[in-house]
């Protein structure tokens, strides 16, 4: 079991590195996030970790942060936009029905 969670750890921070080292296009001055200084709380372990790695925690942190952030604007959006063209096609489709249903009319 230790064994597992060793292995299932360092894939983990092989993933974050991949992630904080990964290349961003260069961002001209003015188009670059505002950023806003804020009190995070985290756990001690992780904040060593990230330290560790060298000069710019801070900015690998928020590297990780942003990319989980727009990974989940985009399933958020896909799915939004998928069910909406459900009901849309839902409403958009009405058939006969095959018999008189007590309270319905003959569409549905």
């Amino acid at each position: 079991m230790r064994k597992e969670f060793s292995r299932l750890r360092a894939a983990v921070e092989a993933d974050l590195l991949c992630l904080a080292e990964g290349e961003t296009p260069a961002e001209s001055r003015w188009n670059r996030p505002r950023k806003q200084p804020s009190s995070l709380r985290a756990d001690c372990e992780l904040v060593d970790w990230f330290k560790s790695k060298g000069p710019g925690y801070q900015t690998r942190i928020n590297r990780i942060l942003r990319k989980a952030m727009v990974e989940r604007k985009k399933r958020e959006s896909w799915r939004l936009c998928h069910l909406r063209q459900d009901s849309f096609s839902k409403l958009d489709t009405p058939t006969l029905s095959h018999g008189p249903r007590q309270g319905w009319g003959t569409l549905r």
